[in-house]
């Protein structure tokens, strides 16, 4: 068994690993192509990168989508998984120019022809390494459609979009500014921008007002730039600008006079207020140019060097060189009045490391807006849904304020744009040179000369096609029939806009049909403190190596039971150490059924049942897989992975093959005759339930065992499990007994005893049990804690204000496990469920800081604001799961906890009345909690990634009411909001039970005065609460008062000594 573990997928998994890497075309992989059928199952891989390696963030998407392709193949649906790769025109470029430099040679020495010519070279030999990569995952992709976006059909696709895009006018050239990496040069996506936090410099530079001895000073962080400035900007509202309108001012070093203009784009709050604009280097000084018709002067060549726009002793330097000698004249000048450090994001180039500038150059553009009409209603009429749904927002904040699409780029290597121009540069564009050429000629009247545009399409433009074009569009072919729209596409966040939105637009317009009908969108994987995984940090986690240590399945299914939606993935190499024990138990179970001499013969058919443990078990069998079937469906991957991890180790090996033992180990010929059946046939039954999720180790022990009688089929082909049963009093009495043992402990003895006792045959079980336990319990169990703390809290309060103060606060304190907590006993909780404490319960430690800002600003007026933040040490929480569909609470220690959050509170008096104080109260808390279990604690629980149990992330409530100054009378309303919170945490499968609580309203703290020759006064406190989902508020104070009213008349009649 130990050697299982050692490589990918073991020795074990080995064999069957090696079939991924043989030709697909091989005999063996008939098989693996379904039968013809009316149910369809299609998706297409997101293609990575031909030059890309597996990374943790493939490895999940992939791993997400092999687990619905196998599960669907396995419910006998005609599937495709289509995979294929990018041709990732910027990177492969880059990366061959490199190793052309290496060579001693360069691509304009070689010329283009040659050039691309390395670049296939390059492919050929390096281009599969990420496709093995991801076989060595185990993705079951149909590998004989394998695709690449520069094939020849996709290359067609490609031009065939471009050239009818451009007869609707929706694609056109056009000189308007682009991302410029000076490296490479040539226009690249936002996406492979890289905005990095940086320590820079901001600097303060006077402008001579004209006609007058007056400056005007500006912020900036790019100081060469202003050789390129045509205004200065302030806002229309700003007081201390207003006397400059209509001014000009001159530009340092440059002598060029411009206008200071009114535009709301200038921030008052902002440096000085005044800002330069240069329209041809800076996206937001563009847009302020366009509205104000300012002059647009480029400064910069290609290479980031200061052109001849510029003064002449700047020209030819590079832009950072020009920076230093500009602040060295303008210093020189007296016109430079300081520079301050500050933390900045400037743009990097992905693949150059290079700052990346915005420059103005005529670039093809896509007309986004108009494709986006339809994109935008397919998502809106549901026929598109996003998974979580949340994500559809984000899809539409994106797609409403869409900006035309740069889809040209200046490199060699991807789809040459399919335009020619003529002698007077008059643009021809058509599917081929031949067609160019004859539509000039009839355009000129006269043969003419055409040269092709240089510039290749953004690798963007066709991975939008993959939708379709892998599927062989145009062509109308059986596989386009089938297959498209495709089923669900499995995505990353980062790509929405750049990907999804682009499929989804080319999908509508060229087959008016959405590319797919679910988008499931996951989280990033991140390392086990929750901080991205970055080189820089030292802290990635490479995929290939954790699956040659702990084998690909120990990966897969770590990823799945973690990607829970709306949740990152901490990922820890302890996770998925945890996970490949799961794998080993597997194994063992496998190693106990052939000890035992349990056939795998003639277990086709469900095994006749007349033992209680069989009944029971075969009943776990079909409820897991009908809760698994729908957590697939429903995209809850992780839930799924728990409740079969569940099923497998706890109530097949934990409890059905201890249980079976002693019938095992009986004289009973019969009994053990049925218990081999079913042992057998269940674990056939989980061999087939986990495949979709461990493929390589339910694949080699199915093999191994000729589970299908030939050793030749492979489990993937074998149908899911199917079947109905209903629960019978057998199966409640086999929980009962669970649930009993359960409490024993680790009192092996006791354990044994009943076990024995029960499949010895008792009747009447229930009652012989409570005799069985009289008969073994020993000394009642008695729970003592003992500690001595030392509790330290401080508090340091500055006064700056009378009436205002910050108020730093740190304390230390505790809390102690209650009586109900650590009883040993069952009782039933106030909600009438089964509820057991635990006697092992530790004490929270909790760690508590506390900041908070308070200004007083009148009598019972004011307003705070505050940042806490809470270290937890052993935080008992509640938790909640099932013995069978019996529901037992108890409680727990998580290892430990942190809670932060932020929170603002204001009262203010309200002048309604002069005999009493009226006042309006505001109070609104935003908290943040994350729960830190240990590796036990992770793997039974159903969500590790989750809030601290109780915790809401949001709270708040308005307060409204009276006092008097001698507090005889008082009256406070109450509308109070609490947010969601996890209630009990789901242990074994069952799920976290999540409270949604209703908005409240409360009245109470009444006390009023009421005079009569018997009575002084009457204090009556009275508090309602109604959950305003349900009420009517004007209805609410009716009642409110009709009650309040025969209260008080029944008050007044008592006599009171």
């Amino acid at each position: 068994m130990k050697i299982y573990m050692a490589g990918v997928g073991g020795m074990l998994g080995e064999a069957f690993y090696n079939v991924f890497k043989e030709d697909f075309n091989n005999p063996i992989y008939s098989s693996i192509r379904v039968k013809k059928n009316s149910k369809k199952f299609s998706v297409v891989i997101p293609p990575p990168n031909v030059t890309g390696s597996l990374h943790m963030g493939h490895a999940l998407n992939n791993s997400i989508q092999d687990m619905l392709v196998r599960y669907y193949r396995m419910n006998n649906y005609e599937t495709l998984w289509q995979p294929g790769t990018d041709h990732a025109g910027i990177a492969t470029q880059a990366l061959v120019e490199r190793k052309l430099e290496k060579e001693n040679q360069n691509k304009n020495t070689l010329g283009r022809e040659k050039f691309i010519e390395k670049v296939w070279d390059w492919k050929n030999q390096y281009g599969d390494i990420i496709i093995n990569q991801l076989k060595k995952l185990g993705c079951s992709c149909d590998w004989s459609r394998n695709a690449f976006t520069m094939d020849e059909n996709l290359s067609k696709s490609v031009i065939k979009v471009f050239v009818e895009l451009h007869k609707k006018k929706l694609i056109y050239k056009a000189e308007k500014l682009v991302n410029w990496d000076t490296v490479l040069k040539t226009a690249i996506s936002d996406l492979e921008v890289d905005q990095r936090e940086m320590n820079s410099k901001i600097y303060y530079i006077r402008y001579p007002i004209d006609k007058s001895d007056e400056f005007i000073t500006i912020a900036t962080t790019r100081p060469e730039t202003m050789l390129g400035d045509t205004a200065i900007a302030v806002n229309p509202k700003d007081g201390r600008y207003k006397k400059y309108k209509g001014k000009e001012v001159t530009v340092p070093l440059v002598e060029r006079k411009i206008k200071i203009i009114f535009d709301n784009y200038a921030d008052p709050e902002q440096g000085t207020g005044a800002v330069k604009i240069t329209p041809a280097h800076d996206f937001n000084d563009y847009d302020v140019g366009k509205r104000n018709k300012l002059k647009i002067i480029n400064i910069f060549t290609e290479d980031g060097k200061i052109n001849k726009n510029a003064p002449i002793k700047y020209s030819g330097l590079d832009r950072f060189e020009a920076r230093k000698k500009i602040l060295e004249d303008l210093l020189s000048l007296d016109l430079l009045v300081k520079e301050e450090n500050i933390k900045n994001k400037v743009p990097y180039g992905d693949r150059s490391n290079s700052v990346i500038e915005p420059f103005l150059t005529e670039q093809w553009f896509v007309d986004a807006k108009k494709l986006s009409v339809k994109a935008k209603k397919i998502v809106k009429s549901k026929k598109t849904n996003f998974f979580p749904v949340n994500w559809s927002k984000t899809y539409f904040q994106w797609m409403n304020n869409i900006e035309p699409w740069c889809v040209s780029r200046q490199l060699w290597w991807g789809h040459q744009i399919p335009a020619w121009y003529g002698p007077d540069k008059k643009i021809f564009v058509a599917t081929s040179e031949k067609e160019a050429i004859k539509k000039a000629n009839k355009f000129y009247k006269k043969n003419v000369t055409l040269v092709r545009d240089p510039d290749v399409l953004d690798t963007w433009f066709s991975s939008g096609l993959w939708a379709f074009a892998t599927l062989g569009w145009p062509k109308n072919n059986e596989y386009l029939k089938k297959f498209y729209p495709t089923s669900v596409l499995v995505t990353g966040f980062d790509i929405i806009f750049f990907w999804v939105a682009r499929m989804i637009m080319f999908g509508m317009e060229f087959l008016n049909k959405e590319p797919f009908k679910d988008i499931y969108v996951h989280a990033l994987v991140r390392d086990e403190k929750g901080q991205k995984m970055s080189k820089s940090k030292g802290n990635v986690i490479d995929p290939l190596d954790l699956i040659n240590k702990y084998s690909a399945d120990a990966l897969r299914f770590t990823l799945l039971s973690m990607a829970s939606p709306g949740r990152d993935v901490k990922l820890s190499e302890e996770r998925v150490k945890g996970y490949r024990n799961f794998l080993n138990k597997l194994w063992n179970a496998n190693n106990f059924l052939i000890h035992n001499k349990c056939s795998f013969n003639n277990i086709k058919k469900i095994p006749k049942s007349k033992i209680n443990i069989n009944k029971w078990i075969h009943f776990e069998l079909i409820n897991t897989k009908k809760i698994v079937e729908k957590n697939i469906k429903d995209y809850r991957f992780d839930e799924a992975a728990r409740h079969i991890y569940a099923f497998v180790w706890h109530s097949y090996c934990d409890w059905y093959l201890e249980l079976s033992k002693t019938i095992l180990y009986s004289d009973s010929k019969k009994d053990i005759k049925e218990v081999k059946e079913m042992a057998a046939y269940v674990f056939k039954e989980i061999l087939v339930l986990l495949h979709p999720f461990i493929p390589f180790i339910t694949e080699e022990i199915w093999l191994k065992n000729k589970l299908d009688r030939s050793s030749k089929s492979f489990l993937m082909l074998n149908n899911w499990p199917d079947g109905k049963i209903k629960k019978d009093s057998s199966s409640k009495d086999v929980e009962y007994l669970i649930y009993f043992i359960s409490e024993i402990g680790e009192d092996i003895d006791k354990r044994n005893y009943i076990i024995n006792t029960y499949n010895m045959g008792i009747k009447n079980f229930r009652t012989n049990l409570t005799e069985t336990f009289n008969r073994i319990s020993g000394d009642p169990i008695v729970v003592t804690q003992k500690a001595e703390y030392l509790l330290p809290a401080a508090t340091l309060t500055w006064e700056f204000y009378d009436n205002m103060q910050l108020r730093f606060a740190f304390s230390q304190t505790l809390s102690r496990p209650d009586l109900r907590e650590t009883a040993s006993a069952f009782f039933i909780d106030d909600r009438g469920q089964q509820t057991r404490g635990n006697p092992e319960l530790e004490i929270t430690e909790i760690d508590n800081y506390d900041v908070r800002w308070e200004w007083y600003f009148g009598p019972g007026e004011f307003v705070t604001f505050g940042g806490f933040y809470k270290e937890f040490t052993n935080p008992i929480e509640q938790t909640f799961q099932f013995i069978g569909n019996t529901p037992l609470r108890s409680w727990a220690n998580a290892l430990s906890a942190k809670v932060k959050g932020v929170e603002f509170e204001i009262e203010k008096a309200l002048a309604l009345s002069k005999s009493r104080d009226f006042y309006l109260k505001l109070n609104a808390s935003y908290i943040d909690s994350e729960v830190n279990l240990d590796l036990t604690q992770a793997t039974q629980q159903t969500d590790p990634n989750r809030a601290l149990e109780g915790q809401s992330d949001y709270l708040g409530n308005i307060q409204f009411g009276f006092d008097t100054p001698d507090q005889i009378e008082r009256f406070a309303i109450l509308l109070n909001y609490t947010g969601d919170r996890i209630l009990g945490v789901g242990r074994l499968g069952a799920p976290n039970e999540i409270e949604k609580p209703p908005i409240s309203l409360d009245f109470n703290n009444l006390i009023v005065n009421l005079r009569s020759s018997r009575v002084s006064r009457i204090d009556l406190s009275f508090s309602l609460k109604n959950d305003l989902k349900e009420i009517n508020l004007s209805s609410c104070f009716s009642r409110t008062w009709k009650i309040l009213l025969s209260k008080l008349s029944f008050a007044r009649n008592i006599n009171f000594s």
